[in-house]
């Protein structure tokens, strides 16, 4: 496989895209952790909305930032970046 990934196509346009097994493995495992850990936020996050404290410390801070977030100097997943830190 490496050797038919290294040889030098001149004629071709399309780029040849070369992953060995492991590689694709690899990519196959982060595409899993990712969907696992926004799963895992986002079953966290409707957890705490629904809890004693949640309009104190969730629904708040999340109308503000986001009121103030369509500002075009505050990035839009600022809201987030404040209930991941600030919980």
């Amino acid at each position: 496989m490496k050797q038919a990934c290294q040889s030098k196509d001149t004629t071709s346009i399309v780029p040849q895209l070369c992953f060995s097994p492991h590689e694709n493995g690899f990519y196959f495992m982060k595409f899993f952790f990712f969907l696992f850990s926004f799963s895992f936020f986002a079953s966290l996050y409707f957890t705490l909305l629904t809890s004693f404290l949640s309009f104190r410390f969730l629904i708040l801070p999340l109308f503000t930032f986001t009121f103030i977030s369509y500002h075009p100097f505050f990035p839009p997943y600022l809201p987030l970046v404040y209930m991941c830190v600030c919980i």
